[in-house]
């Protein structure tokens, strides 16, 4: 095979995109098994110094970026890989034979067989009209969001080198104490506006919302915080243009919307930065606030008895089995250990652990399949969703928790058919809960005599 050497002179970064529901299949490079081709990728000066604060622009090993190929009948792209780290490295990829390196190249180029892609790529919109295509879904390396920034490389007049440039503007939006339910961000633009679709460069050499050729009006990033009340940041890749008064950031999991009160320009190859907003920081919870005795509100399912009773928390008396004990469920004593995280605001108990002693072993009670349940001694702590989970329970305030479950209660059982028999147990529940909220329990005062009536004065010394 021919072995060709071309020069690059190319940005770098890293690379990440998304799209709500719809998904897009680029079409298949054809099979490799052409020409061996090398090409040298260099960083351009100018982009690295416009982004130097904000991230690291140097190849990778690895990085992969997408080259346009050629023959008589069609376009499509060619995976190079880059042999090694530096501001300067080589890519290499095949050519099929029967193909010519065409006028451009792009990174990200990994994985776009997906609605989620970070990738810029040569693709066939739904219109059969080919472009540069970003998705509307995205997830960034959090730990380096800008690897995942578009590039897009054209080939130079020597016909022997490109010239990579970042091909979007960027918009960063910062939120301060995210909330940990958040899956996501979202970006919603009004009419008039694009954020991700098809696009043609012929006359920029870069994304812009004027030249889409298929445009939508969302984006998506989706990102989860891994710790309470941090401070996330969210880059969005959008096509040079206006973001319009009325456009919507959202918090995916939330309630929580914010509108553009004015225009924001999106400028090619530069940061715009939306004022921070700061959230409400979520509580810290301590034992001290989920210690105590609860009464139980609950819906019932199908159960065996319909009980609800006392809940008892207490602080565990072995440590090592984890620092919260149940001690009472549904008002029947027995003892199981968990783990209180106050962050996280969940208890969270073993499932695989026996809670106590089933108080109806003695009765005389035959389900409808004809099984005795006086064969179960024991009941376990049953929460189930789709399947058998650690019993969880969160807190909604001090002193007022919920089990986290489709349904929870008591199933009567051995210690083999719960242990190892996929915990399996008396039919129906000895206790069944469809919903389960406690709340701490307050005593009724005791009783403090009669209110004395208004005084009556007698004067038994004069008629």
């Amino acid at each position: 095979m021919k072995k060709t050497i071309l020069a690059l002179a190319a940005l770098a970064l890293v690379g990440c995109a998304k799209e709500a529901a719809r998904t897009e299949v680029v079409e298949p490079a054809p099979v490799a098994t052409g020409r061996v081709v090398t090409i040298t990728a260099a960083i351009d000066p100018v982009t690295k110094t416009a982004y130097d604060e904000e991230g690291k622009f140097a190849w990778v090993a690895g990085d992969k970026i997408g080259v346009m190929v050629f023959n008589e009948e069609t376009d499509t792209q060619v995976e190079f890989v880059a042999d090694a780290d530096g501001a300067i490295t080589t890519f290499t990829g095949v050519v099929p034979e029967g193909y010519k390196i065409g006028n451009y190249a792009s990174y990200p180029f990994e994985d776009h067989s997906s609605y989620i892609s970070n990738d810029l790529v040569w693709s066939k919109s739904s219109s059969e009209e080919y472009g540069w295509r970003i998705w509307g879904s995205t997830a960034p390396d959090q730990e380096n969001p800008l690897s995942c920034t578009p590039l897009l490389g054209t080939l130079n007049e020597d016909g022997q080198s490109f010239s990579f440039k970042t091909a979007t503007g960027i918009v960063k939006f910062t939120v301060v104490n995210v909330p940990m339910d958040v899956t996501g961000v979202g970006l919603n633009v009004p009419e008039g506006s694009n954020v991700n679709g098809w696009y043609d460069v012929s006359e920029t050499g870069y994304l812009s919302m004027a030249h889409a050729v298929e445009p939508w009006t969302d984006k998506w990033i989706w990102s989860s915080p891994t710790e309470l009340n941090s401070t996330m940041e969210f880059y969005f890749f959008l096509p040079v243009g206006k973001l319009l008064a009325g456009t919507t950031f959202s918090l995916v999991g939330t309630d929580l919307s914010f509108e553009f009160k004015k225009d924001v320009e999106v400028v090619r190859n530069a940061i715009t930065k939306i004022a921070p907003i700061t959230l409400e920081p979520a509580p810290v919870y301590t034992l001290d606030d989920v210690l105590g005795t609860y009464d139980m509100t609950v819906e019932y399912g199908y159960s065996f008895v319909e009980r609800a009773g006392l809940l008892v928390l207490e602080e565990s008396d072995d440590p090592s089995k984890g620092n919260i004990m149940i001690t009472k469920f549904a008002g029947i004593s027995g003892k199981q250990y968990g783990t209180f995280d106050g962050e996280t605001h969940l208890l969270t108990f073993d499932c695989d652990d026996i809670f106590g002693d089933n108080p109806y072993y003695d009765n005389t009670f035959v389900d409808e399949s004809g099984l005795d349940t006086r064969i179960f001694p024991y009941l376990a702590l049953d929460f189930y969703s789709d399947t058998v989970i650690d019993p969880q329970f969160e807190v909604l305030e001090p002193g007022k928790i919920q089990a986290v479950a489709d349904m929870c209660g008591f199933r009567a059982c051995t210690e083999q058919s719960w242990l190892e028999d996929s915990h399996n147990g008396s039919w129906p529940w000895t206790i069944c809960y469809t919903s389960l909220i406690a709340t701490w329990h307050v005593e009724e005062p005791g009783s403090t005599g009669e209110d004395m009536g208004d005084p009556v004065d007698v004067d038994p010394w004069t008629e």
